[in-house]
C-alpha cells in the first residue's frame, strides 16, 4: 500500500506541474548545473522537471550590439541563474508558487506569493553582454545572482 501511495503522490505532482508549467516530463529529474559559454549556448532553453537547475551565464561573451535571450523553465524546485556582474540583463519572470529574489535593495528585490509576474531590470557596464532573461518555475524558488 505504502508503494501505492508513493505512486499517487508522484502523479499527483506531475499532474500539477502540468497545470503550472509546461515544462515536458522528459526534462528531467534531479540537480543540474548548467555553464553556458557560448553565444550558441545561449540560445538552449533550459528546461527541469523537478530538482535544482542552475544556469551560470558568468562566460557569455558580449554579441555586438545585440541582446541574447536565455530562456530557463522548472517544474517544481529551485532556480538559480547567474549573470555576469558587468552585464545589463532584463528579465521576465513568473512563478506559479514561491519565491523570487535578484540583486538590489532587499525590500523591493524580493517577492513570494501565488502567481508571481515581475519584470526588472540590472544595469550593466558598456560593452559588457546584454541579456534578456525569461524565467518560468511551476512552484519553487527563483534566484538571479551577479558571478
Amino acid at each position: 500500500a505504502s508503494g501505492l501511495l508513493a505512486v499517487a503522490v508522484l502523479l499527483a505532482m506531475l499532474l500539477v506541474v502540468d497545470e503550472a508549467l509546461a515544462v515536458p516530463v522528459d526534462a528531467g529529474i534531479g540537480d543540474r548545473t548548467v555553464l553556458v559559454t557560448t553565444a550558441d549556448e545561449v540560445e538552449d532553453h533550459q528546461q527541469l522537471l523537478i530538482g535544482d537547475l542552475t544556469v551560470d551565464l558568468k562566460h557569455v561573451p558580449a554579441q555586438s550590439g545585440s541582446t541574447q535571450d536565455v530562456e530557463v523553465s522548472v517544474g517544481i524546485g529551485e532556480m538559480t541563474v547567474i549573470v555576469p556582474r558587468d552585464a545589463t540583463v532584463t528579465a521576465e519572470a513568473h512563478v506559479h508558487g514561491g519565491d523570487l529574489d535578484w540583486p538590489g535593495p532587499s525590500a523591493s528585490s524580493h517577492e513570494s506569493g501565488v502567481d508571481v509576474d515581475r519584470t526588472f531590470r540590472l544595469p550593466g557596464e558598456p560593452g559588457a553582454p546584454r541579456l534578456h532573461l525569461d524565467l518560468s518555475m511551476g512552484l519553487g524558488d527563483v534566484e538571479v545572482v551577479r558571478g
